[in-house]
């Protein structure tokens, strides 16, 4: 669990895995969560995603967030969602994708995205030691400039076939890759 300040209150962000929706870590207020609001948790997320990156669609959004590979960092003010980072390793857990990344359109800039990229690096860390070398994501135009903000280039012709296949791919999308070390968290 990572917490923080944003808008003069304390954040959580939480880990939930795919459709079962545990949860590695507890609440801010110290009580496990139950999985009824686990779920909740999840369906606010799946609305903010919908509200945010409407190309994907209810079912597109259901089939990434509800996956039993991918893992959901949920940031949140008690039970209020504020945005979340779904991400699932891919090619042999040598990579992870970032399927959805969004923020409540009332709480962007306020540094929560940047907060979820530093759990996600982290979380990576932990879950798959040594053996991630790249972050990879199919990202929306709007969201270029964050991205690159985040140390992500945009990729190349040729590498971009590297990929072809492996992630999910939305219209329009440009296709963006950072290498990470495994040494410390870059």
């Amino acid at each position: 669990r990572t917490s923080g300040r944003g808008r003069g209150q304390g954040y959580t962000i939480e880990v939930f895995e795919g459709r079962s929706v545990s949860i590695r870590n507890q609440s801010s207020m110290g009580k496990a969560r139950t999985p009824i609001g686990n779920f909740m948790m999840m369906a606010r997320l799946r609305e903010i995603y919908d509200s945010q990156i409407p190309n994907f669609g209810i079912s597109g959004l259901k089939k990434i967030l509800y996956d039993r590979g991918c893992t959901s960092l949920i940031v949140h003010e008690d039970d209020n969602v504020i945005g979340g980072l779904t991400y699932r390793p891919i090619r042999d857990n040598t990579s992870v994708e970032i399927c959805l990344c969004a923020i409540r359109e009332d709480r962007q800039r306020e540094g929560h995205a940047s907060q979820l990229m530093k759990a996600l690096k982290d979380d990576i860390h932990i879950r798959f030691p040594g053996s991630i070398r790249f972050i990879v994501s199919s990202a929306d135009v709007g969201a270029v400039a964050w991205f690159e903000k985040m140390g992500f280039e945009r990729a190349a012709e040729d590498v971009m076939a590297e990929w072809n296949g492996h992630i999910e791919e939305i219209k329009n999308g440009i296709f963006v890759v950072k290498k990470i070390s495994n040494d410390a968290h870059t």
